[in-house]
């Protein structure tokens, strides 16, 4: 079958870290000078922003180990960085970063859960002399000493007048009257290119956004510096942070409420070992995970008693990126041991293979992903395949199968139209084996393209809305059953 697009098979970037001492690390990539003597930096960590929580990927295969901090339900190619520090209301924390050679960067803030403030790789304004490389037209491969920007942490509430806020400037909005608050920053790089996920370098080849200094309410001006003691705890509050998960006791009770043990015929139970998989599975949207995740252990008539407000966009109540929009699927190998997802692909930069220049003007989406594994106990993911991964077809349809590397179908595979994602082996982490979860990533939907996940407002309107671009999903009992449908002599 001919593909549309190349066909690629790459593993994704992770660089992986522990503490300030990497003697034992293969050879890592050289990156741009710290712009101040106070952003101490050992690579990609700092005393500012931690290791970062990223998918073991290409670093798995190279080094033999995953990150340590796979958690979040972090994307296939993302990596995220963390920071947590105080900084008092009317305060301002100035940095000073390098657009990265990737598919994507945000930096965005956060409160509780929810993000207060984002600011979008394409949104920055370029320090004078430099260029960003995230808008239409631009030159992807400018030098390094050209791709400078500086942006403003304010502890101050987001104007509602987007007229009123300021250039390059996140709006931190911690409660009022709390002077000891803290800020939460996340930095996110998707898809590095090619040239840099070779070397395991996750920013894409550039400097992460580091501290200059802090003008405090007076206009007075100081630089930067990490507390070293942690008795201290005058700025910089934490470095590592992880999400917290959903308890193995808690995520038992779910699915252990109406057991099929107890219901009469006709009504509905939650199987044990399956709950809350469907066959066929479906995919829906995300709007809470109340009503989106926890719901589907619920009978139709209570869960239509959590349904959520009209809500568009993507934003969901996790610490999520605000730019994407979700869907998940539950699945269990016990319905078919091969899993096909299909669907309408939406169209996407190319980026990957070091593209000389930044064009967006025939797509639908920034991004887009499917994953794999997804468990709530932990938050890690199992696999997963990027858009750039995932052949499409003469007819703009793709095929992903799922499976365990055993159970592959041998026409499973690139050149015959199809990509394959690893089911996973740790089932859902609370002891129940052949269970997946597969979560689909839409990110910043073009104008006019309105089938994105972030344009189902209601849920159930998955399919009204999206239309074929939301995928479906068969199971097939084996590889076997799969390869005599598409391969030789099939009928697909």
């Amino acid at each position: 079958m001919k593909n549309r697009n190349k066909s690629l098979v790459f593993l994704a970037s992770s660089v992986l870290l522990f503490g300030v001492s990497c003697s034992n690390a293969k050879e890592k990539p050289k990156l741009q000078p710290l712009v101040d003597e106070y952003a101490v930096a050992v690579d990609n960590v700092t005393c500012f922003w931690g290791e970062p929580i990223n998918y073991g990927g290409r670093n798995y295969h190279e080094m033999g180990y995953a990150g340590p901090m796979n958690v979040n339900i972090v994307d296939r190619t993302a990596s995220y960085w963390m920071s947590r520090f105080l900084l008092k209301p009317g305060e301002t924390l100035v940095l000073k970063g390098q657009f990265s050679h990737a598919r994507y960067n945000s930096i965005q803030s956060y409160g509780s859960s929810f993000s207060t403030s984002s600011l979008r790789d394409f949104e920055i304004e370029p320090d004078e002399g430099s260029i960003n490389p995230f808008r239409q037209g631009a030159s992807r491969d400018t030098p390094a000493d050209k791709r400078w920007y500086t942006i403003y942490i304010v502890n101050e509430q987001e104007p509602d007048d987007p007229s009123l806020k300021k250039p390059n400037t996140l709006y931190a909005g911690v409660p009022e009257g709390d002077p000891q608050s803290h800020v939460e920053l996340r930095y996110r790089t998707y898809l590095p290119d090619q040239k840099y996920d070779d070397k395991l370098d996750s920013t894409g080849g550039a400097q992460l956004p580091l501290p200059v200094k802090v003008i405090r309410v007076d206009g007075t001006e100081e630089p930067f510096e990490c507390d070293r003691d942690p008795k201290e705890q005058t700025f910089m509050l934490a470095q590592r942070l992880n999400n917290s998960a959903t308890a193995i006791k808690a995520w038992e009770a779910i699915w252990k409420k109406y057991p099929c043990s107890e219901a009469k015929e006709g009504e509905f139970c939650n199987d044990p070992w399956t709950a809350p998989a469907k066959n066929p599975p479906v995919f829906e949207k995300i709007f809470d995970f109340k009503y989106s995740v926890f719901g589907q252990f619920l009978p139709p008539e209570e869960r239509e008693k959590m349904k959520p407000a009209s809500k568009c966009g993507g934003e969901v109540d996790v610490p999520a990126n605000k730019d994407n929009g979700y869907m998940v699927a539950f699945a269990h190998n016990s319905f078919g041991k091969v899993l096909q997802i299909t669907g309408k692909a939406p169209r996407t930069p190319r980026t990957y293979w070091n593209n000389e220049v930044w064009d967006e003007s025939d797509t639908d989406l920034r991004y887009w992903s499917i994953t794999t594994g997804n468990d709530l106990v932990t938050g890690q993911i199992a696999s997963g395949v990027n858009d750039e991964m995932i052949p499409i077809r003469e007819d703009g349809t793709f095929s992903v199968i799922v499976s365990k590397p055993e159970d592959r179908p041998e026409y499973a595979t690139q050149e015959n139209g199809h990509a394959w994602v690893d089911w996973g082996r740790r089932g859902d982490m609370a002891g129940r084996d052949g269970f997946t979860t597969i979560a689909i990533r839409h990110m910043i939907p073009s104008e006019g393209f309105k089938q994105a996940s972030q344009f189902v407002c209601e849920p159930g309107t998955e399919a009204e809305v999206m239309g074929e671009y939301l995928p479906k999903a068969r199971y097939f009992p084996d590889a076997a059953a799969f390869d005599k449908e598409f391969g030789p002599g099939g009928n697909k």
